[in-house]
């Protein structure tokens, strides 16, 4: 099926499996099953198991493992110890956009029964592969380009600064990061006022590990001076080094396309990522209500 826009759109739907949850037809089946994500977010061995109290969807395990960049997904499947099955997505780019083709092996063993049963499925989800083809190309036709071209990648020099962070290891859902980063700027303030510090610019936060599911991150606050912290409230020194970065004006919601167009820079121009990346929510979204003016600086390290 072809749908307009890149390549990588579409291959991102796929490669990502939380991404699955908005045009897959097996979890459609049974809204209400249960879905454990487990490994990477996103490509080889990004995996989820499902669960469901219907018959016809039972529990099982999907897996990938093989990615290749905009060109090829492969899945594995297992069937509650029923059989197996593995999936091929390809993307090819066409003049019109990319041709994205999805197709599926099933192995039930020797079993006679079981083998009729895979015939079954294959012509089954003919229908359902159809379907979920349309509804990822409704996805992705409304999608904004996200390579590197679309956002103005800067390489520069950052600045030597005095921090104080908090740690947070839990949900990376937007609004229990939300209310982590809430939480450390107002008690990093209070701890500002009590020892007499001042800010030195905005508010950050350094990702130390995402996924869909969970998020270590070091929410903070630079400061003029050094200070060794006290508790939960950790001071450090950031030292100046080489990043590539994005300035960056809009939504939170959208801020994956930039961190996705600066991978992408890296890759084309052969530099290394030398540590997390972090935000500068340059904005504060406290007084500014409208998040279509919010600006926020994503910056790698690199070299």
């Amino acid at each position: 099926m072809v749908m307009k826009g890149s390549a990588k759109n579409a291959f991102d739907q796929v490669n990502t499996l939380k991404n699955w949850e908005g045009w897959s037809p097996w979890q459609k089946m049974d809204p209400k099953m249960v879905i454990t994500y487990s490994g990477p977010a996103s490509g080889k061995d990004a995996k989820y198991s499902w669960e469901s109290e219907k018959s016809d969807v039972g529990k099982g395990s999907l897996t990938i493992v093989e990615s290749d960049p905009d060109s090829l997904v492969k899945v594995e499947m297992e069937f509650n110890g029923h059989g197996k099955g593995s999936s091929n997505f390809t993307f090819k780019k066409t003049t019109d956009g990319t041709n994205v083709t999805w197709s599926f092996d099933s192995d039930m063993g020797m079993n006679p029964i079981m083998h009729y049963m895979g015939m079954m499925m294959n012509n089954m989800m003919g229908k359902s592969f159809d379907q979920g083809l349309t509804d990822m190309k409704n996805i992705v036709e409304k999608m904004p380009a996200t390579s590197s071209a679309d956002y103005k990648v800067e390489e520069s020099t950052s600045a030597d600064m005095h921090i104080l962070t908090m740690n947070y290891k839990g949900s990376s859902s937007s609004a229990e990061i939300g209310n982590a980063c809430k939480d450390a700027y107002g008690k990093i303030n209070a701890y500002m006022t009590k020892k007499g510090l001042k800010p030195a610019g905005p508010a950050f936060a350094v990702y130390n590990k995402f996924d869909m599911s969970n998020v270590d991150m070091d929410p903070g606050m630079p400061v003029d001076k050094a200070d060794a912290g006290d508790g939960d409230i950790k001071g450090s020194d950031m030292k100046a080094m080489s990043v590539c970065k994005v300035s960056y004006t809009g939504p939170y919601s959208k801020l994956g396309g930039v961190h996705m167009a600066i991978n992408q820079y890296i890759k084309d121009h052969n530099k290394q990522m030398m540590g997390a990346p972090w935000e500068v929510y340059i904005t504060d979204p406290m007084s500014e209500k409208d998040s279509t003016k919010w600006v926020t600086e994503v910056v790698y390290p690199v070299k």
